[in-house]
């Protein structure tokens, strides 16, 4: 169930449209498929490497039954998508107290609880505000368009809470892979990126929910020096802080392993890039993301891990 976002660079006005035609969708049939299979609901949190690989997360945990929910976005950065969980969350302030309908946009200031660092949450989702209004709000051009079968009224000026639909998971098994683009995009220090996802872990460990494994990063082709050594330093933190909740795709696609796991042999190319510690052509779709094969042997890993740790059966 990949409800988390749209195609990177798409129109903006488009996304709006859609955004407006899905909202109600988004806020009902979600809620009443996750009792449709068996109650056990596994919800991802991530950037373009998850989005790839949601289809084949999908497939791999519906032979058991599981509903899988990808909150996984390209491009997207930490400030967005714990602002989704709920664990930052933003709130709006209307600039006009007389609301426009129909379709028509309303500007909004916006404000995020925490800072971690330069970038700002971004991005066009379906939302719904504290005082019951649904509609969609634009962090990048700052308004909301709202989806309510009204022309034009009159709100009182305050600010309004954010719903962007996935609070309602806080409590299920969770799978954390967001951060590097806030290195690559944004220069965030090795402290920064770890910080923000200990914050979005501490969310769900709050209410006594231990079931999630978090993700660490694999280094891009290509990547400067001061970049890679950030990653790895984020990769060592998590993997102290959360043991047998940790699993490392660096380490992995650094190994001898995974060319017999995709069954094919690398070329000495390949092995140029592994021993400089980047991904290997033979893996990647490009210089920055995973192959179709790769993704696939990586669901059945994370299928297993979820197992091992006796999420899910």
């Amino acid at each position: 169930m990949r409800l988390g976002g749209w195609v990177e660079g798409a129109d903006t006005d488009m996304k709006t449209a859609l955004g407006l035609l899905i909202t109600s969708l988004f806020f009902t049939i979600q809620g009443s498929t996750n009792t449709s299979i068996n109650n056990t609901i596994v919800i991802a949190y991530g950037s373009s490497s998850f989005a790839y690989m949601a289809p084949k997360i999908e497939r791999e945990l519906q032979s058991n039954k599981i509903l899988y929910v990808s909150d996984a976005i390209g491009g997207q950065i930490i400030e967005t998508i714990s602002a989704h969980q709920g664990s930052n969350p933003i709130r709006i302030l209307f600039k006009d107290t007389y609301i426009k309908g129909n379709g028509k946009p309303n500007a909004v200031l916006i404000e995020q609880k925490y800072s971690i660092g330069s970038l700002n949450a971004k991005g066009v989702f379906p939302v719904r505000l504290s005082n019951g209004m649904s509609g969609v709000l634009d962090l990048d051009k700052k308004n909301f368009t709202t989806t309510d079968l009204f022309k034009n009224r009159y709100i009182s000026k305050k600010y309004l809470n954010v719903d962007f639909g996935f609070k309602k998971y806080r409590n299920n098994i969770h799978v954390f892979n967001i951060g590097k683009n806030n290195i690559t995009m944004g220069d965030y220090t090795s402290e920064q990126v770890f910080s923000g996802i200990v914050h979005m872990i501490n969310y769900i460990e709050n209410i006594g929910n231990y079931k999630y494994i978090v993700c660490g990063y694999y280094i891009d082709r290509g990547m400067s020096t001061e970049k890679k050594l950030i990653i790895l330093e984020i990769n060592r933190k998590l993997r102290n802080k959360y043991g047998r909740r940790y699993f490392d795709f660096q380490d992995y696609l650094m190994s001898s392993q995974i060319w017999k796991d995709i069954n094919i042999k690398p070329t000495l190319v390949d092995i140029q890039y592994q021993n400089k510690y980047e991904l290997a052509p033979s893996l990647s779709r490009d210089a920055k993301h995973l192959s179709p094969k790769v993704d696939a042997v990586l669901a059945t890993i994370l299928k297993k891990k979820l197992i091992k740790l006796n999420y899910i059966h």
